[in-house]
């Protein structure tokens, strides 16, 4: 591999780490932009998707999504501490781990759906074996991790403030530090997602989300009527260890 492929690596990264932290989904020209870098992963080639990542300087310096491009861009360069080690990848033990991750999960990621759900499902494979991979590739999923706990951050501020008392889309922003439009984006997230419903939906579907999901899909939320509330799912999520007594012995 050359020096160019090991540096269209390491933006591949960054640009999957920008795009995970990403507040609100690109629009107009931008969103085109981010389709024609996913077109070239669909197509394997991850030289010309690197490439075009590279040339959204130009046009799009001022971007949020650029911006944190740059951010991740200079975090991994300090965490592969120079970037001659990260032009000699191919040259180190455990290389073949190193480009697993430089080669496959930053591109999957990038052209993923949701890729938020998809860089969790990424980290629960890696994480196993985390430490017999190289430090570059320990070094990224270090960012993984942190990128994930920031694109949840949303979510989990929202799923707080409905815990606490049922609210509509238009009170949200008066509790939680979101703009209406960013509340928007996280709610219909978890709307979708069956984390929330309305407070007055069937009993049922907020013990089992799934049998209400056709019907969200369906349903537009009413940004000042509909009133939201946790399904188990959503209360899970925020709570995710329950501790039980029985017997005297603990389930967890």
């Amino acid at each position: 591999m050359t020096t160019t492929q090991s540096f269209d690596h390491l933006t591949l990264q960054a640009f999957s780490l920008a795009l995970l932290q990403l507040e609100e989904p690109p629009t107009g020209t931008l969103q085109e932009a981010v389709q024609q870098i996913r077109n070239d992963i669909t197509h394997q080639d991850m030289g010309a998707a690197a490439a075009r990542i590279r040339t959204l300087d130009r046009q799009y310096h001022q971007s949020r999504l650029y911006q944190l491009y740059d951010q991740e861009y200079k975090i991994l360069s300090q965490q592969y501490n120079t970037q001659e080690k990260a032009k000699s990848l191919l040259h180190m033990n455990g290389a073949a781990t190193a480009i697993l991750s430089l080669d496959a999960i930053a591109p999957g990621l990038i052209a993923a759906e949701d890729i938020k759900a998809s860089a969790k499902n990424m980290l629960k494979r890696i994480q196993p074996k985390q430490q017999q991979a190289s430090t570059e590739t320990q070094a990224y999923v270090r960012s993984l991790q942190r990128a994930v706990e920031i694109a949840d951050q949303p979510a989990i501020t929202i799923l707080k403030a409905i815990e606490n008392r049922p609210l509509t889309l238009k009170d949200l922003p008066y509790f939680v530090n979101l703009s209406f439009e960013q509340a928007q984006v996280t709610v219909q997230d978890l709307w979708q997602k069956g984390y929330i419903d309305r407070t007055t939906s069937n009993l049922l579907h907020n013990i089992f989300p799934t049998l209400g999901r056709q019907r969200r899909k369906k349903e537009p939320i009413d940004p000042s009527q509909t009133y939201l509330t946790l399904t188990s799912k959503g209360y899970f999520f925020l709570h995710p260890f329950i501790t039980l007594k029985t017997q005297g012995r603990r389930i967890v």
